[in-house]
């Protein structure tokens, strides 16, 4: 007697589709922490940590908060990019 051995089915192995509600909601939801974040990062940019390093790393004659004071930081439209 031979036993048959049948594939085992994961989530994996079928696409998952979501109702359209909550799709958006996702969508949605991923668009506000993406924004969030953006704005979290371009804060950090400018904190007197990073100034420290940059001034150290690049040997500039300036204090963390001149430095900051030349910095801007602006999200990209339309992108998850900052500059």
């Amino acid at each position: 007697m031979s036993a048959r051995v049948w594939p085992r089915l994961s989530r994996l192995d079928h696409p998952v589709h979501q109702s359209g509600v909550d799709a958006l909601l996702t969508d949605y939801t991923s668009i506000l922490t993406s924004n969030l974040l953006s704005k979290t990062y371009g804060e950090l940019i400018k904190k007197r940590p990073v100034m420290e390093q940059t001034i150290a790393q690049l040997k500039l004659n300036m204090t963390p908060d001149q430095l900051a004071a030349m910095v801007t930081v602006a999200p990209v439209a339309n992108t998850q990019l900052l500059v």
